[in-house]
This record gives structure tokens, sequence and C-alpha cells, in this order.
């Protein structure tokens, strides 16, 4: 083609052309020319699949008038394009049409457009401004992923879905405008957007897929939908600046990560409908301070609120069957818990490093303590076993070093070796009556040589003495007190004692 330029408008074509393309009904197949500037005969109608792909040399095109569809990957990797002239009549973009231009700025796409593929402009580093026209239907997944320079995007009304990754790791993008008929925001499709701050979805959207809004450093504050029924894995990961949520009623799941890394999340509403809270799915949430779980929660995944170093307080009033390993691992503020009567199993450094946990209201039910469950749990002054309790692994109370007075039930059980390893100041150990094998565990749970090793019996019978010491206690109350102190067995400490 020579240093000749095409025009727009009346364009005027090279004699040349011919010479380094073909073209065959319309279809603009192959390019071989070496022109840094092409512009299209009015005789084409398709530019084909790869037509252009890889041109390192190509840095504008002048599509003809009566171009209608560009095809897949008729320009990716065009590592130097910076214009493209959009024709009127344009229809359809096909997929990765325009991936990996690195230098294209722009893309005005007409009135009339109606389809863009997947990933038709992703890896456009260097685009800064889309215009989407009103007839646009359907935008591809990760259309623009990765065209870290984009800044704004208004879509029109006639876009109902957002497909998976179509703004992912759109890192300098702070303005979104949706549809207000908007219904589905698919996974990820604002992933790693770390400019943004805001995003209202409008109450038309019934679905926010996975990751939708990850990584979303800069975002500040989200509506959710009405109709969105469940917030899905990673939804909200690692939204540093988020600092209060309300989730809608209707809600009744919480994925896998979350509200993960949300460093700034101070409150969040949760509504009566949520059954199901995922693995991490509050995973540090430093700044959380309080927790209410409805009645309708049934289940706590795994670490669901570690490394919470900031919660507090926890309300839980859902019949809960297990507190899942490492729930509330490390929650330093933590000061008291009261764990539902349904509850049945701790599991395994649910409770780890709360060191400010003082107290905490077992269930009736429980049965199972794992290990390291309250490892750690260095204010922790006394412990009260539940009558109903099988088995308690090893080193459940590891380094509880404020621990004075442990109490189990006052029935067989089995308690694994090192219960109490690091627990100095532990003085009470109280036992079950009917087993005096019990005796031989003190050493095996790593209790100091100075504790003493008493049965429930002794203990009762220390507590009603005590009572009666009290030279102000109720004539009619001590009499009751000298009589169940007579109807007690004799006590079984000295079999106790190592």
């Amino acid at each position: 083609m020579g240093n000749k330029k095409p025009q727009t408008g009346n364009q005027t074509v090279d004699s040349d052309l011919m010479k380094y393309c073909e073209i065959r009904n319309g279809e603009f197949v192959r390019y071989h020319g070496k022109s840094s500037v092409v512009s299209m005969p009015p005789s084409v109608t398709t530019v084909a699949d790869g037509a252009f792909r890889g041109n390192h040399r190509l840095t504008q095109v002048i599509l003809g008038k009566n171009v209608s569809v560009i095809r897949p990957n008729a320009f990716r990797d065009c590592n130097n394009l910076q214009s493209v002239v959009f024709p009127s009549g344009l229809h359809a973009v096909g997929d990765d049409a325009f991936r990996g231009c690195t230098k294209l700025t722009k893309a005005l796409l007409p009135e009339g457009t109606a389809f863009l593929g997947k990933g038709v402009f992703r890896d456009c580093t260097s685009l800064q401004e889309v215009v989407f026209p009103s007839t646009l239907l359907q935008i591809g997944a990760y259309a623009f992923c990765g065209c870290s320079a984009l800044v704004r995007a208004a879509l029109p009304e006639s876009v109902l879905s957002l497909q998976q990754g179509i703004f992912f790791q759109c890192t300098s993008l702070k303005e979104v405008s949706l549809s207000s008929s908007l219904q589905s925001v698919g996974r990820y499709a604002f992933g790693g957007c770390r400019s943004l701050k805001e995003l209202i979805l409008p109450d038309t959207v019934t679905y926010l897929g996975n990751g939708a809004l990850s990584e979303c450093r800069s975002i500040e504050r989200v509506k959710i939908s009405k109709l969105v029924r469940f917030v899905g894995d990673y939804t909200f990961a690692c939204c540093e600046s988020l600092k209060e949520i309300e989730l809608p009623v209707g809600i009744t799941y919480i994925g896998i990560d979350s509200f993960c890394g949300c460093f700034s999340l101070e409150a969040i509403t949760i509504p009566e409908t949520l059954l199901h809270i995922g693995p991490s799915a509050f995973l540090n949430c430093k700044k959380l301070r309080r927790l209410t779980l409805p009645k309708s929660v049934r289940e706590l995944g795994k670490r669901s609120f570690a490394f919470c170093s900031s919660l507090e307080s926890v309300e839980i009033n859902g019949e809960l069957g297990a507190i899942e390993d490492e729930c509330f691992h490390s929650c330093f503020a933590l000061r008291q818990i009261c764990l539902p009567n349904s509850l049945k199993r701790i599991g395994e450094k649910a409770f780890w490093g709360c060191i400010s946990l003082e107290s905490i209201c077992l269930s009736k039910q429980l049965e199972l303590i794992e290990e390291y469950a309250f490892a750690n749990c260095r204010s922790l002054s006394e412990i009260s076993l539940p009558q109903g309790l099988h088995h308690v692994e090893h080193s459940a109370f590891m380094n509880c070093v404020s621990l004075k007075t442990a109490i189990f039930p006052n029935r067989r059980f089995r308690g694994e070796r090192a219960l109490f390893a690091g627990c100095n100041q532990l003085e009470t150990l109280v036992l079950p009556d009917a087993n005096r094998l019990f005796r031989y565990r003190k050493e095996y749970w790593k209790a100091p040589a100075k504790t003493e090793v008493i049965g429930h019996t002794e203990l009762i019978r220390a507590s009603i003495l005590e009572k009666l010491e009290d030279k102000t206690l109720d004539p009619q109350k001590r009499e009751e007190l000298e009589g169940l102190l007579k109807k007690l067995k004799p006590g079984k400490r000295a079999g106790y004692q190592k």
C-alpha cells in the first residue's frame, strides 16, 4: 500500500490493497501487507476469523461502511493497533476480536451494535474509553478483563446480564452505571476492580455470582438487591474498605470466604432467613466487634470467624450442632460466649488463642471436645463440662495459664493426653466418683503436681460446709443443708491422689 493513507467518509482505497489481501464474497479473509494503516473497501461485509491476528505493524483500521460482523480473533494480538473506526452498520463483534491490542485507547461502538463476544477487548491495557450503544443486548464473559486503563463504564438499559469476569482486573475502573432492569451479575464480574468505590445493584438483580466483587479494595458501599438469595463464595473477599453491609431478608447462604479479608468491616446485619455460613466466611475481619446470629442459623463452617481480633461479643440463637474447626480461632477480644443447647461438638482449635475469653457456657448436650479446642485461652479461669460429655481429645486446654478449676461430668468419659499441659495454675480437678482409675490420669493429662483431685461428692460436701460456716444463714436453710450433708456418702478424696 506504500505510504498513501486512506481517508474516512469518502474512502479512498489504495490500488495495491488487492495485492496484499484476500476478499471472498464480501468476507475480508486475510491481510498480508506491511502497511500500518488499512482502509477496507465498501464491498467488505465481514472481517474473517483471524484476518489480522498477530499483525504487529498495524496501527489504524478503518472498517468498510458495510461491515456488519467482525468474527472471532480478527484483530487479536495486534499489539500496535491504536485506532479502529467502526462503521454505522456494525451488528456483532466476535470472541477475542481485539484481545491483546495493548495500544488501543478507544472503542466507540456505533448504534446498531447488538453483540460483543467473549474476551472481545480482553487485555487491551491502554483502553480508556468505551461507548456502549443503546442497542447492545449481550456482552460476553471476560469482555473487558484486564483493561487496566478503563475508568468508566455506562452500560445501556438493554443489557440485562453481566457475564462472568466481564470487568475482571479493570484496576482503574471507578464508576459503573448499570441497567435498572439488570437481573444477574456473574462470577468475578468486578473482581479485582480495586479503584471501584461504590456499586448499587438494582432491585431486579436475583443472582450475584461467586467472587463478583472480590478484591475491590476501595469499595466502601454496596447495595444488594432484595431478590438475591445467597452470597456466593469469595463475593466480597478482600474488600478492605468495606465498613458495613446489610444483607436483605431472604438470604439463606453465605459462602466460602465471602467476606474474608474485609479488614474494615465493623458491622453486618444478618437476616432471620440465614441458614448457613460457609468456611472462612468472615476470616480476618479485624474490626468486626459484635455478632448476632439469628435462630435460623444451622451451620457455621470451619474458620468462619477466625482472626476476627476485635470481636468482643457473640450471640448465637440458632440450633447449631457443632462449632467447627477453628471457628473462633484467635478472636483475641472475645470475653465470653454462651453456646446453644443443641450443640454436640466443639471442633479442633475452635477457640484456640482467644486470650481474653474468661467464661464459656457449654451446651448440656455436648458430647465431644476436639484437640486444642481451648488451647491458649489465657484468661479462662474455670471450666465446667456438661454431664453428657463422652470424649475430650488431647491438649484441649493446653496453655490455659489462668485455669484454676476444671470440673468433669460425674460419669465415665474418655480424656486423652496432655489435656492440661502448660496449665500451671490449675488447683482443682473434679472427676467422677465411681471410677477410681482416674487417679492415674493426672500425670497423663500433664496437670501440675500440686493439683488436687477430688470427686463430685467431695465437691458438693465442701460447698455445703462453706455455706454452713455463714453465721447469718437462715435456720430453715441450715437444717436443709445439714440433712443433705448426712445423706452424702463418705468422700473418696484419698483414692484420687496420685
